[in-house]
């Protein structure tokens, strides 16, 4: 009844001190490093990510993507693609960090039918990327739902077949809503 009677409250915005104070008794001030966090804003979970990066004792690597330079359609205009969002840019960011023990989530649908979609968090268990081809490399990230993956496990060496190997790919996408000029870029699909 009295969580009942606060949401009325909350509802008409009349929320009594009462209330507060009952809110207040819920919160708890420890939350599990592992469980998954919401942010309000991608600056706040960059933060957050930033700090849980630096508080890992791995290697550390950054791979930029790679960028078309030219329009798609006919080769012929030079484009840059500065657009930080990766929501504008087929959910590939212009870089990524590496590392081992880091988190990680699927930033774009890879393969649906092997679960392996936008959403997916694991762990970055290994990875073999070369410093002079870094987008020719592979992630291997142990999914937190060992269905995840399933069929590109067995693709895996044998000391990793719990790890799904991840690749790079490409994302082709519109630059500008005004010039809607086609682009693509090259990068891993996830973030930390």
């Amino acid at each position: 009844p009295a969580f009942a009677q606060l949401l009325s409250h909350l509802r008409i915005n009349e929320s009594t001190p009462e209330d507060i104070a009952f809110l207040h008794s819920l919160q708890e001030n420890t939350v599990p490093r592992d469980s998954v966090k919401l942010f309000m804003t991608n600056r706040q979970v960059f933060i957050h990510n930033e700090i849980m990066l630096a508080s890992l004792e791995t290697e550390k690597i950054q791979i930029d993507s790679l960028d078309s330079k030219t329009d798609m359609q006919t080769q012929t205009v030079n484009i840059t693609i500065e657009d930080p969002n990766p929501h504008n840019t087929g959910g590939l960011h212009k870089t990524i960090t590496v590392a081992k023990n880091a988190r990680w989530i699927v930033t774009r649908n890879v393969d649906i039918a092997d679960g392996l979609v936008n959403g997916s968090t694991g762990t970055i268990v290994d990875y073999n990327i070369d410093p002079e081809a870094p987008l020719d490399g592979v992630i291997y990230v142990h999914f937190d739902n060992p269905k995840t993956g399933k069929e590109a496990k067995k693709y895996s060496p044998p000391n990793l077949k719990h790890a799904v190997p991840i690749k790079a790919t490409i994302g082709k996408f519109i630059l500008s809503k005004h010039a809607k000029v086609q682009v693509q870029r090259k990068q891993y699909p996830g973030q930390l």
